[in-house]
């Protein structure tokens, strides 16, 4: 009969084990939405400069195609993920530009652009009262400072709060420096520096202070359009809240690119990024996962392109992914797209998500959750014993449940597709119990929602 079951139907077969090494892929939804706007900003403003979508491409048979390495790519990520393996190299200083400081003069004069300069003009804390002040530094070491919070809070809550969202965009290169004094007032505006703590890596880094009703802000950025969309960021995401720009320094840089496609173990990169301290982090965070000699390197170094934070969490998404057997990305034009194939199957006759494939289901979450731009395509899969019509139904119910799973987790429904394949598309012998196993499956493609259809 077939993988609807009958008199001979089989019993599930698990042919992956499924250990993503992760600290953030349980999903409560209050993280997942503090966590929608990271990084998608960038890729929000580097189309709106160029005025173009990224196009990627999954083959009809299921097979991943190579991603052209054509054009410029920013700093968009992330589906950049957050967990670190500690092969992470010092980031060499492609940008000139002397490390950021928390406490530093500072006059709050609004935006004035410090295009040439060599530091940013940093944010002097307030004298008393509460504040929570961000410093992302893309220059320091990983993990020496990298990401700082520093502030005086008037209850733990609240400290809880903005290094649970911290973390959830940057560790493991969170410093905390919070301090908790219940003497202070309670500043209800301080709700929203959970919010807006996370959106350094739209721009490249730089300081984000909630203090005395306001937002102030010191951005470094490659692109004055990355600069009006972060600042529209920080006022959604603050809720109307007075945004004010003490500095801003343009560096004029260009975006690297980055590819990655992994199938079976076997890894291949391409692109050009900015330094060969920056090779060695992304080609060691591979090789640490998968082994020296399944990785081809064909990473360049381009020095009039610019760093940014996607390219330290790189390691940790090599771990994460490491429960898919083959997948592809690219960081492009401020895009993040790619497809996924393998790593959530099916018991026979069912749409049931097991553990294991809920486990691999909490990346394309966390992927999903990291860029607001994103959207994906879930494709379902059955084997090919029982009728046509049975089996293309099945599948629907398959990518149906993926779907309904996410939306669960707190991701917008809109931003989702749910399609079935049937049988037409296997990739293992269905004459055997374990191909056929295989074959009972989903299959993610994501990337700008405009390039997916509906």
């Amino acid at each position: 009969m077939g993988d609807h079951e009958g008199a001979n139907g089989y019993p599930s077969q698990d042919t992956t084990e499924f250990v993503p090494r992760r600290r953030w892929t349980q999903h409560p939804a209050v993280a997942v939405l503090m966590a929608a706007a990271i990084v998608a900003l960038l890729a929000l403003s580097y189309r709106a400069s160029v005025g173009s979508d990224d196009q990627m491409s999954a083959s009809g048979d299921g097979a991943i195609e190579s991603d052209s390495l054509t054009g410029d790519e920013g700093d968009g990520n992330s589906s950049d993920t957050e967990e670190g393996n500690g092969s992470s190299t010092e980031t060499d200083d492609a940008q000139d530009a002397a490390p950021l400081e928390v406490d530093a003069d500072g006059d709050n004069s609004g935006d004035s652009s410090s295009e040439g300069a060599d530091t940013l003009e940093s944010i002097p804390p307030p004298e008393s009262g509460p504040y929570v002040s961000a410093t992302l530094n893309i220059d320091a070491a990983p993990g020496n400072g990298l990401m700082v919070l520093s502030g005086r809070v008037p209850n733990q809550a609240i400290a809880d709060a903005v290094l649970r969202a911290a973390e959830i965009s940057y560790a493991p290169f969170v410093e905390s420096q919070l301090e908790v004094d219940e003497t202070l007032p309670a500043a209800p505006w301080l709700e929203v520096a959970p919010r807006v703590v996370g959106l350094l890596p739209s721009v490249t880094d730089g300081t984000i202070m909630v203090a005395d009703g306001r937002i102030l802000v010191a951005a470094r950025s490659p692109n004055p359009n990355y600069l009006e969309i972060f600042q529209g960021g920080l006022a959604l995401f603050g809720q109307g809240m007075p945004v004010e720009v003490v500095d801003t320094l343009i560096t004029d840089l260009d975006p690297p690119l980055f590819a990655v496609k992994v199938d079976q173990g076997s890894v291949t990169l391409d692109g050009f990024v900015p330094s060969q301290a920056v090779i060695e982090l992304l080609a060691g965070g591979a090789q640490a996962v998968y082994g020296p000699d399944q990785v081809t390197n064909n990473l360049t170094v381009d020095d009039s392109t610019y760093s940014s934070f996607w390219m330290q969490t790189m390691p940790g998404v090599f771990q994460l992914f490491q429960a898919f057997p083959a997948y592809q990305f690219t960081v492009e034009e401020g895009a993040f797209s790619g497809a996924i194939q393998g790593g959530v199957n099916f018991a026979t006759d069912s749409t049931e998500i097991s553990p294991q494939a809920a486990q691999a289901l909490d990346i394309g979450v966390a992927v999903l959750a990291r860029d607001i731009s994103i959207g994906m395509l879930v494709t379902g899969h059955t084997d090919s014993q029982g009728p046509d019509d049975y089996n293309q139904a099945l599948s629907e119910a398959r990518a149906q449940s993926v779907v309904d799973y996410f939306v669960a987790s707190g991701i917008d429904p809109a931003r989702l597709i749910a399609a079935g394949a049937g049988e037409s598309q296997p990739v293992a012998d269905n004459e055997t119990d374990e191909g056929r196993a295989q074959n009972r499956r989903v299959e993610f493609v994501f990337g700008p929602a405009s390039a997916l259809g509906g």
